[in-house]
């Protein structure tokens, strides 16, 4: 009777959640940087079973804002997604620069995410709210 009484107790608790807004990944667009919300590199890890190299250059301690554990630099060269740079600990104030070569023996710079055929999602505009349940920020539209 007891555990069913906690269950009961716990279970109403079970919608509220706080989550902290996750640091996403970055992607170069005319020269500038801009947030990218999508995760290339995540599909990456798990199609090829690599996350333990991952591990390696992350260390000890981490931070809420990056369950993943790292964040990339993305761009759009010769129509083509590329992955520039892989860092681990982004929370950091020096995180820990992930050589591509690690991943992607032979390459040691920008290499073409053919993995990847998903959408990009490059929120553009003021951050108008942000929302720990979905871990976002939402953007209003630019208007030209």
């Amino acid at each position: 009777m007891r555990r069913r009484c906690v269950f009961a107790f716990l279970s109403l608790f079970c919608g509220w959640s706080f989550a902290t807004a996750q640091i996403p990944d970055e992607i170069l667009v005319d020269g500038e940087r801009q947030l990218l919300f999508s995760e290339p590199f995540s599909g990456f890890l798990a199609e090829s079973g690599q996350a333990a190299k991952l591990a390696a250059f992350q260390g000890k301690g981490s931070c809420t804002a990056s369950l993943r554990g790292y964040a990339a630099l993305w761009a759009i060269k010769n129509e083509a997604l590329v992955l520039s740079k892989l860092v681990a600990n982004p929370c950091n104030d020096r995180p820990t620069e992930v050589p591509i070569s690690a991943f992607f023996p032979g390459t040691a710079g920008p290499v073409q995410a053919k993995w990847f055929s998903g959408t990009l999602v490059v929120p553009q505009g003021k951050m108008v709210a942000m929302s720990t349940l979905a871990m976002r920020l939402s953007m209003s539209a630019t208007s030209c």
